[in-house]
């Protein structure tokens, strides 16, 4: 689309992950990320208790490493949303 910003990389970006369990959902960045700096901090957890949620940030490099982070953690079953 004509409208979309273009966006400038190296860039800090934020993916807010939702999952059932942090101790898990840690696991999976800790695992996913390796020797690669970030921050995770929890965020929220639902009402009953149910669910979690989690802030990723890291820096990223270009569009084509922001989508395979994002598919990665799509694809992790400790992980039920990426946003």
């Amino acid at each position: 689309m004509a409208n979309e910003p273009k966006l400038v990389y190296p860039r800090q970006w934020l993916y807010k992950i939702i999952g059932y369990n942090v101790e898990d959902m840690s696991a999976a960045i800790r695992d996913l990320m390796q020797d690669n700096e970030y921050l995770l901090v929890h965020s929220n957890k639902s009402r009953k208790g149910k669910y979690c949620s989690m802030n990723l940030t890291l820096q990223v490099f270009n569009e084509k490493d922001r989508d395979e982070i994002y598919q990665a953690l799509k694809s992790n079953p400790s992980i039920k949303i990426v946003m």
